[in-house]
């Protein structure tokens, strides 16, 4: 495990670090993954676990890399790995600039909101938060921001939400600061993006979210419009990690931004950069606004920022003896404004140590927490120092004792004596493996950690927003009503129009049925697939073909995957499956080759020879009018059967292998008659048909954006003429025969 360990070290110093001053050169998306592949294949790790002790054990970061790997995949230059000099934003913003949006349609229906929205909480969760802000008067009212689904606020103490951003360009939000005088002028402040989410920025890509930052925006009514302040995304970097506003004068506002710390002093009219370096958190002393503490983000050391004169200027120095450290958190209490915490973690996740000033970050005393594994998975902190601290990480000191604090990473821990022991305050699973002390469960992956006055704790992770009243003893899911889930795929019961499930990122598996949301399946979800015929027929999926098989519509303890001969192949993160049009009971599982099954999965035979024994398939079809012609296709390769599989299925030449195929839709009464969608950002190269079974190819793509096209479906119900639909980073659009593409997005966030 030594080995592992140092060649992760070595692995992630190399695709994860960041100057302090100076970005590091690029590499391209293709010498990243290949480095990734050599680290799992040297080091025996499969699926994210290694043996260590003749124990399975989790290999931590893995499942964000695989994630992000999936998600760039579908934007790069495959053929040079180069990331694109773009995002979906800009081209969006180029795509309303030069189109008629109002083009007429007959396709007008509108989009209205199903969730998800509820959960059991603990395990089970809706989705990230980024940051809780609180209001200054009214303990009932409080906001959160979350990466993609937008800033909510609750009036009543978090029973009712309302989201408040719906019709921005970017929903995702990183950090909120509230006026002082809020409760008469309405004025509140949002960081755009995501700070936390895996970037292109940790793949030495350039850019740095999946929800790119535009930049701070400033509402004055409550968060009904937004405008954009004078900070925008040329000067972020399109990542902002920290928004500060002064706790007396509101004209005064302060953002850490991956190109630096940038300052107003009207309202965000106008920033001035104060800083050059990257620091992802700042807090105000107590009590002296003039002085700012500030932590960087970087490989080699954390380095602590200190303001004395509101941020105009900064000095840098390194808190103690934190070398190896690659983020920092800090926490502060009104109870001791002398006090100041720097929880530090290293580019592996793990802890390097908390570190603790009683002059106001003068000096640092290292409080030897690495001790334990507090980052990591276990209750009792054992096992070997490890965690997701580069993507987790919080930390907040109680305002009325200094020496009571919580700091976050997979779990929750909590001290009460100053740093000199902690013990776990929550736990991100019930199972006794784990969870060895019995602590009350909250989800996994902390974001947020932050006190309202009163003692109250709040605090946000992968799942939602929970809060404890009594000190962690108990801890209370407020999430239900949040709409801020991350889907992967959605599967349409054909016999109970209210049947709906969905795939979600960090939260499992979840089913809609007569209007409620219940959780079906745990881990991250990936497609889904109601059975057409019989909706007691349920198929949900884990990373990498996992297909699990319900026949009741709530139990999912069928792993019919691993009922493949010789056990589950590994797929793609996303593996693609599909149910028969014809037969309910036929399946077919695409991993480097298609597998078939006849009787739900109970047995499977092989339908293909290996198609794509490095990259695995990505997309699978079958023809509704002949189930005997099926497609396939990984990134940038596509492979058609005439026969079902009995024999060798044949080559299809691709319009373009620059960008990866994301999705294959087939005519429903014509087999040869399918359409291809692209990733990427290549103008005219998003959608293709081929009315010949692929043998020659024709773009439609006039109308749409210059955006990633995720996936298409045909409406079979119109029979006079081709209805399609496609998704994207930005919207749904449609296109009715031969005219070009339109919006579709009525309604829709």
């Amino acid at each position: 495990m030594k080995k592992i360990a140092i060649l992760f070290l070595v692995f992630t110093s190399m695709i994860f670090s960041q100057k302090i001053l100076q970005k590091e050169s690029k590499s391209s998306f293709n010498e990243v993954v290949n480095k990734f592949a050599k680290f799992e294949k040297d080091n025996h790790i499969t699926n994210g676990y290694t043996i260590k002790n003749d124990v399975k054990t989790k290999v931590p970061n893995w499942k964000i890399f695989k994630r992000e790997e999936w998600l760039w995949e579908n934007r790069v230059n495959l053929e040079t790995g180069e990331f694109p000099k773009t995002n979906s934003i800009i081209e969006y913003s180029k795509y309303k600039q030069s189109k008629n949006l109002n083009k007429e349609t007959s396709l007008n229906e509108s989009w209205s909101n199903l969730g998800t929205n509820s959960s059991t909480g603990g395990y089970a969760g809706i989705g990230r938060i980024n940051c809780i802000a609180f209001h200054p008067s009214d303990a009932n009212t409080f906001w959160v921001g979350s990466p993609s689904g937008g800033i909510w606020r609750t009036t009543d103490g978090g029973s009712n939400w309302t989201i408040l951003n719906n019709n921005e360009n970017v929903l995702g939000v990183s950090d909120i600061a509230i006026t002082s005088d809020y409760a008469t002028s309405n004025t509140l402040y949002i960081a755009t993006g995501d700070r936390d989410g895996g970037s292109m920025w940790s793949l030495s890509g350039g850019q740095s979210a999946d929800n790119t930052s535009q930049g701070v925006f400033k509402s004055t009514d409550g968060g009904a419009t937004w405008t954009a302040t004078g900070l925008t995304s040329a000067e972020t970097g399109s990542k902002i990690y920290r928004l500060l506003i002064h706790p007396t004068n509101n004209l005064i506002l302060i953002a850490s931004t991956i190109n630096g710390i940038y300052k107003t002093i009207n309202g965000g009219t106008n920033w001035t950069q104060v800083n050059v370096n990257s620091f992802i958190d700042m807090e105000f002393k107590p009590g002296d606004p003039t002085t700012i503490y500030a932590s960087t983000i970087r490989y080699g050391d954390v380095y602590l920022g200190k303001s004395t004169n509101t941020g105009d200027s900064f000095g840098i120095s390194i808190p103690g003896t934190s070398n190896g450290g690659y983020r920092g958190e800090i926490a502060v209490s009104a109870n001791n404004d002398a006090v100041v915490y720097i929880l530090v973690a290293d580019n592996t996740g793990g802890l390097v140590d908390i570190y603790k000033s009683t002059d106001s970050g003068v000096s640092f005393t290292a409080l030897g927490a690495s001790s334990k594994s507090m980052l990591g998975y276990y209750s009792d902190g054992s096992g070997a120092n490890t965690g997701q601290g580069t993507y987790d990480l919080c930390i907040a000191a109680s305002p009325s004792d200094a020496n009571t604090v919580y700091i976050g990473g997979v779990n929750t821990w909590k001290t009460t004596d100053g740093g000199a022991t902690w013990g776990i305050s929550n736990m991100w699973t019930s199972y006794s493996g784990y969870n060895k002390s019995g602590a009350p469960v909250a989800h996994a992956d902390k974001h947020a950690l932050a006190f309202q006055s009163g003692g109250v704790l709040f605090e946000g992770n992968d799942g939602g927003i929970y809060k404890t009243t009594d000190g962690g003893t108990s801890w209370s899911d407020l999430s239900n009503g949040l709409v801020i889930s991350q889907l992967y795929r959605i599967g349409v019961s054909q016999t109970n129009s209210s049947k709906v499930m969905t795939g979600l990122q960090d939260n499992g598996s979840k089913l809609y049925n007569g209007g409620f949301w219940n959780d079906v399946k745990g881990g991250d979800g990936m497609e889904c697939i109601i059975d057409y015929s019989d909706a007691n027929y349920m198929y949900a999926t884990y990373v990498r073909g996992q297909i699990s098989r319900s026949t009741n519509g709530s139990s999912f303890s069928t792993d019919i995957s691993a009922n493949i001969p010789g056990g589950q192949p590994t797929g793609a993160w996303v593996t693609p499956y599909v149910i028969d049009p014809n037969n309910s009971t036929t399946l077919f599982a695409g991993y480097d080759k298609v597998w078939k099954t006849s009787d739900r999965g109970n047995s499977w035979t092989s339908a293909s020879q290996v198609l794509s024994s490095s990259d695995k398939l990505r997309s699978l079809a079958i023809a509704p009018s002949n189930s005997l012609i099926l497609y396939a296709a990984d990134k940038t390769n596509m492979w058609k059967t005439t026969d079902g599989g009995a024999t060798n299925w044949t080559a299809i030449t691709l319009p373009s292998t620059s960008t990866s195929i994301t999705y294959i839709a087939v005519h429903p009464t014509d087999a040869n008659t399918l359409w291809i969608t692209y990733g990427g950002y290549v103008a005219g190269q998003k959608v293709y048909e081929s009315t010949d079974g692929g043998v020659n190819w024709t773009s439609i793509s006039t109308g749409l954006p210059n955006l990633p096209i995720m996936s298409i479906v045909h409406n079979k119900s119109v029979t006079s003429k081709n209805i399609l639909f496609v998704g994207t980073d930005l919207g749904v659009y449609a296109k009715e025969g031969a005219n070009d593409w339109v919006e579709y997005n009525s309604g829709l966030p």
